[in-house]
């Protein structure tokens, strides 16, 4: 038989091995918790993410071929601009100017990405449109697909902007998933 000292050593160790596995365990990754995108399933009110996962493309909202829409904002004593992209697959992307890539934010439903570009295509009527009246701060709604690009800029507050930008502004940045 064993003498008892060593037995308990091998005790020991199995025991801490066991809790070191059980916290490594712990840390592992874990699903992400729900962000603004997504709403109880209670008071689905407003967009939400799409929980299944597609397979889409690698690309960016700079070689997308579809339509991309991009609303931001900039200017100020710094003069950054934040920007955030919806191509017309359903992901949302955003980017700082001083960023050299895009950041990955979600995906969102296709009954919600149609709704955004119906807004800003039909209710703001963005290719008939010429509004460019940056302020110190500005904001800004454009569209793209291919070459082809539209872009409307103004100063907040601007009494003269044509209607539903500031809605359209408003409603794009409230789908956006909490930092």
């Amino acid at each position: 038989m064993p003498n008892l000292p060593a037995l308990i050593r091998i005790v020991v160790i199995t025991l801490l091995t066991l809790v070191s596995a059980r916290s490594l365990l712990a840390q592992s990754p874990t699903a992400a918790k729900p962000n603004s995108l997504s709403t109880p399933k209670k008071a689905r009110k407003g967009p939400r993410l799409v929980k299944s996962v597609r397979k889409t493309s690698r690309e960016v909202p700079d070689v997308y071929k579809g339509r991309v829409l991009t609303v931001g904002s900039g200017g100020g004593v710094v003069g950054l601009e934040t920007a955030y992209s919806l191509l017309d697959d359903g992901r949302l992307f955003s980017k700082t100017s001083k960023a050299t890539t895009y950041t990955f934010l979600g995906t969102q439903t296709p009954e919600n990405t149609k709704r955004v570009f119906w807004s800003v295509e039909d209710r703001c009527q963005i290719k008939k449109t010429t509004f460019d009246k940056p302020g110190n701060m500005y904001r800004f709604v454009q569209w793209r697909k291919g070459v082809e690009k539209h872009r409307v800029t103004w100063a907040p507050g601007d009494k003269t902007l044509p209607p539903n930008y500031e809605k359209v502004y408003t409603g794009f940045m409230g789908m956006l998933p909490k930092k």
